[in-house]
C-alpha cells in the first residue's frame, strides 16, 4: 500500500486499497467536508412578476454532469406598504422556453472548482412553454410586509436536500428545477439562492 502525505487525496482505482491517514497532532484524519464542486446563484432585491403555473426562476440541468440540488432559499418583501401573501412553489419542469431569461452568474464555492455546467435564470417576463414533470417539490405561504423596526426582516423560507434523504437530482439539459411565485405586493422585491453541486 502506498504511503500518503498528511491531507493528500488518494485517486483509487478498483480494488485498490490506501493506508490510513492521520492529522498533525497523529489522530486519524477525517475530512467531514464535501469535495464534490459547489457552485451557488443568488440575487437580491429582484422584480418577481406573478408567474401561476410559470416559473420565474430556473436552474437547468447539465449535458455533461449530475447537478445535485442541496438547498434552496427565497424571500419575499414589499417596499410599499403591507401586502397580503404570496405562494413560493418548487417543481420539476421538462420542458422551459420563450420568455425573457436573464442569466444569474454561478458563485464558486471554492475557486479550484471548474466553471459550473449548470444554468441558473431568472424571467423578466414569463416562459411561454413550461411542462411540469409530476407534482409540487415543496411549497409555503408567506405574508410579504415592509421592512421596518416592527418587521425588521421579511420571511425567508429555506428548502434543504439530502439529510438524509436523495438530493434533489436534475439529469441532462431537459430536467429543470423550477420557482413559481404569485405576488401581491403594490412593489415586490424578492431574494433567492440556489445551492448545488456537480459531479
Amino acid at each position: 500500500m502506498p504511503n500518503l502525505s498528511f491531507g493528500a487525496v488518494p485517486a483509487l482505482t478498483a480494488g485498490q486499497t490506501v493506508s490510513a491517514q492521520s492529522d498533525s497532532t497523529g489522530s486519524q484524519y477525517v475530512n467531514t467536508e464535501g469535495r464534490k464542486a459547489t457552485y451557488r446563484a443568488s440575487v437580491n432585491a429582484f422584480t418577481p412578476i406573478t408567474s401561476g403555473s410559470f416559473p420565474v426562476v430556473t436552474l437547468t440541468g447539465s449535458a455533461t454532469k449530475t447537478i445535485r440540488i442541496t438547498r434552496v432559499r427565497y424571500q419575499v418583501t414589499g417596499t410599499t406598504g403591507i401586502a397580503s401573501y404570496t405562494f413560493v412553489v418548487l417543481q420539476r419542469f421538462s420542458a422551459i422556453s420563450g420568455g425573457s431569461p436573464i442569466v444569474v452568474a454561478a458563485a464558486l464555492v471554492d475557486t479550484n472548482n471548474p466553471a459550473a455546467t449548470a444554468v441558473c435564470n431568472r424571467y423578466s417576463t414569463l416562459p411561454t412553454v413550461a411542462t411540469a414533470n409530476g407534482g409540487i417539490i415543496d411549497c409555503y405561504s408567506a405574508s410579504i410586509t415592509t421592512a421596518s423596526a416592527a418587521n425588521p426582516v421579511s420571511p425567508v423560507q429555506e428548502f434543504d436536500f439530502g439529510n438524509p434523504g436523495q438530493e434533489l437530482v436534475l439529469r441532462g439539459t431537459s430536467d429543470f428545477l423550477g420557482i413559481r411565485t404569485q405576488n401581491v405586493a403594490a412593489a415586490p422585491s424578492d431574494n433567492f439562492m440556489i445551492e448545488w453541486t456537480e459531479e
